[in-house]
């Protein structure tokens, strides 16, 4: 037997994608139409057109911010990734000339110890750069999130695409493929969470200006 509610990640999507008042007359009216008998891909398939037709209009009215607010946090990016790669140059210097005195078991503790100092400082800049990417654009947030993040997806796709031309011809490439998809979801979810961050912010702000 059907359940009676529609699925709890679709009115999710529904909600923080297309949002306010037209999300909410949505869900009224395809919660109907579920209860009289539609199925789940029919209410996946509404959610996904409500959300392509919200990012449409977007786009239609704001095109041009959403253009800045992804150049400007690219550049930011980008700029984060250059000061990462010189701090990286100089610790793996450092490290290059204390491996005569250290021993192999010591050495890949600091290694281990380095790898996960970068990637935590990695995901604050992508936090950083995704709080600056929703303050530069504000009328549409969630949808500026997601457009950044999938900027980031695209970036990464031609290095996983030759990862995984690799690994088909040879199996011990597959470990360098998990890799950069792991990363790649990473600097993904960082820079999403940044953006989550900055409208609870903006939220918080507006509703603190209501009550004053």
């Amino acid at each position: 037997m059907k359940s009676a509610t529609p699925p709890r990640l679709a009115c999710w999507l529904l909600f923080h994608q297309v949002g306010g008042y037209r999300a909410e007359s949505l869900v009224g009216d395809l919660t109907e139409e579920y209860a009289d008998g539609r199925g789940d891909g029919w209410y996946w398939g509404q959610v996904l057109l409500a959300v392509a037709r919200s990012y449409r209009r977007a786009l239609r009215l704001y095109g041009v911010r959403v253009l800045i607010a992804v150049a400007v946090g690219w550049c930011a990016l980008l700029l984060g990734i250059v000061l990462l790669d010189q701090i990286s140059a100089i610790v793996r210097q450092e490290l290059s000339s204390l491996s005569a005195d250290w021993s192999a078991q010591r050495l890949q503790t600091l290694n281990g110890f380095y790898a996960f100092a970068w990637t935590i400082l990695a995901g604050c800049i992508d936090v950083v750069v995704g709080r600056l990417v929703v303050r530069i654009y504000r009328p549409h947030p969630r949808f500026i999130a997601a457009v950044f993040a999938l900027s980031i997806l695209v970036y990464m796709l031609p290095s996983i695409y030759g990862l995984m031309m690799q690994a088909l011809h040879d199996s011990q490439r597959f470990a360098a493929l998990a890799q950069e998809l792991a990363a790649t979801v990473l600097w993904m979810m960082s820079a999403w969470l940044g953006a989550l961050w900055q409208i609870r912010v903006d939220i918080k702000a507006t509703k603190r200006g209501l009550l004053s």
